[in-house]
């Protein structure tokens, strides 16, 4: 027999949830040692719940030719829908698939614990139900009307087309033949058709002239079978009385249900629903722990809620909105370029969640950078000010980069006018296009060199945002991570694509009217434009 998990008790709890509070505004302007827990009155809430399941059939039907024995045989549809009736309240009698049906729930890690409008498969109760009905387009005869002639035996002649005469294949019509009558057609230029002997209609070669063939719907077997496949759906209704627990812990359960158990947050203890209540399911025996919690912050006071043996918090106050406040407010004017800019950052960033926020928005966009902050600090932040943050640290960094970007840009595209030269003005080009196989697969080149060219520029862009960032933002980095901060090369990256477009066109260009050889892609659809002008 395994050893029940120790859980903590209201000292530890109160420990844990210090320990948070100090790990959150660390960095963040008040010290560790002025956070104290000041009282808690943390208890132990037990409670009753239960998971029940409603099963309801999910059918699909099927039309086979010919009779096919599969699972059971009824007699007709209405028939399979009353076995079908018959076979979920059977499998909601019986102890046994109960039972196993019970156990789905509390196999999985959560033990379904809190699972409420969710539908769970039970592939063990799938059945299939088969009738068979006389097929209704043959009535059992096998055989159909032909889809072609409808019966008749005969279709339209395919060498008239049911005209019943045909051109005269020796004076093509003309009824003369060197200036004097034909003497086939006579003169009259038509002849009776020799595949319908004049009737215009020739025999149906779909049904070989029989006017039946093989019915389609039953493939002249003459019956059809209805599979009918039924497989059964649990879905989930999670129960509680929410008047014996306090209003906190009842929106955690409905909110996390199954994360709290397998977070560890609440102990449950579960088991097959009895059968004397009639239902499908389980019922667990709950317990956490709940309780106020006062905690001394500097000079402040912060009281919240604490829920669970990890000991979260609720209604934590958000204190670091207060305490990081006028920071922001200096980061606003830095990003409406008011002051130093550099100043203001440097002095913003001494605070760690802005500094975080700043790391964070050079590499990403702000959404992500908010969601960050609000998974770091899961307390204390509020999500408008985690937005806040992070717009004003990717509005700032944008302006400190601003200038070293585009000289960025520009760099790049000087890098790439002096490669793309040496690639289209000297023979390095033709001479690799002469290993191709033809001459239309010479546009490949170019857009590799395209590629190239934007990469290089895009590099270029990086490197030199990348130094900005340093300089502003390098009392923030460890020494050994300086080199791995490369921000986002942004809209100049696109345009350091289009720019190296254009510097190939403009030597292309010149290489066509020069006597260099221009791309052959290019050379004919210069030709085309200068033809179409």
């Amino acid at each position: 027999m395994s050893e029940e998990i120790p859980y903590p008790d209201e000292a530890q709890l109160a420990r844990t949830a210090l320990e948070h509070v100090q790990r959150i505004f660390k960095g963040n302007g008040v010290k560790a040692d002025t956070i104290t827990v000041t009282t808690h009155k943390i208890s132990r809430h037990a409670m009753n719940a239960g998971t029940y399941l409603e099963l309801k059939p999910v059918q699909a039907e099927k039309q086979m030719p010919g009779k096919i024995m599969v699972g059971q045989m009824v007699q007709s549809r209405e028939d399979a829908a009353a076995k079908i009736d018959q076979h979920m309240v059977a499998a909601a009698r019986d102890p046994a698939i109960a039972a196993q049906i019970a156990n789905v729930l509390l196999s999985r890690p959560d033990q379904g614990f809190g699972l409420n409008q969710q539908a769970i498969q039970l592939d063990f109760l799938r059945r299939e139900f088969t009738w068979h009905e006389g097929c209704q387009t043959c009535h059992g005869t096998s055989n159909a009307p032909c889809q072609k002639c409808q019966g008749r035996k005969l279709e339209t002649c395919i060498k008239c087309t049911g005209r019943g005469l045909m051109q005269c294949p020796m004076c093509r019509a003309t009824g003369l033949l060197q200036g004097q009558k034909c003497p086939k057609c006579f003169g009259q230029r038509y002849m009776p058709c020799d595949q319908c002997q004049r009737s215009g209609m020739m025999r149906c070669r779909l049904c070989n002239g029989l006017g039946v063939m093989k019915c389609p719907q039953c493939a002249g077997q003459g019956w059809k079978s209805h599979v009918m496949t039924v497989s059964a759906q649990a879905v989930t209704y999670f129960e509680y009385d929410i008047k014996t627990i306090p209003k906190g812990a009842a929106d955690m359960l409905e909110t996390y249900g199954p994360q709290l158990v397998t977070g560890g947050r609440v102990k449950i203890r579960s088991r097959v629903a009895d059968q004397k209540e009639n239902v499908l399911g389980a019922n667990y025996e709950v317990e956490f722990p709940y309780g106020e919690i006062i905690f001394a912050v500097g000079k402040g006071e912060a009281k919240a809620q604490l829920f669970g043996y990890k000991a979260d918090m609720l209604d934590f106050p958000f204190m670091l909105d207060k305490v990081i406040g006028p920071s922001v407010h200096g980061l606003q004017d830095a990003a409406n370029d008011i002051g130093s800019v550099a100043e203001k950052i440097r002095k913003a960033t001494r605070y760690r969640l802005i500094a975080q926020a700043f790391l964070s928005a050079a590499k990403t966009t702000p959404k992500k950078t908010a969601a960050m902050l609000l998974k770091t600090y899961d307390i204390g932040l509020s999500q408008g000010m985690a937005e806040k943050v992070a717009l004003l640290a990717e509005t700032t960094t944008s302006h400190i980069t601003r200038k070293p970007r585009i000289f960025g840009l520009v760099a790049g595209l000087l890098i790439n006018a002096g490669l793309m030269y040496a690639y289209y003005m000297m023979p390095v080009r033709s001479q690799i296009a002469a290993y191709l196989p033809t001459p239309k697969a010479d546009i490949v080149l170019d857009l590799i060199a395209l590629g190239i060219g934007g990469f290089i520029t895009t590099i270029v862009i990086q490197i030199t945002g990348a130094g900005a960032i340093r300089k502003a933002l390098g009392h923030l980095i460890k020494e050994g991570q300086k080199n791995t901060l490369m921000p986002r090369s942004g809209q100049l990256g696109l345009i350091g694509y289009a720019g190296t477009l254009v510097i190939m066109l403009v030597l292309m260009e010149l290489a066509s009217d020069g006597q260099m050889t221009a791309p052959y892609w290019y050379e004919i659809l210069r030709t085309k434009l200068l033809t179409f002008f």
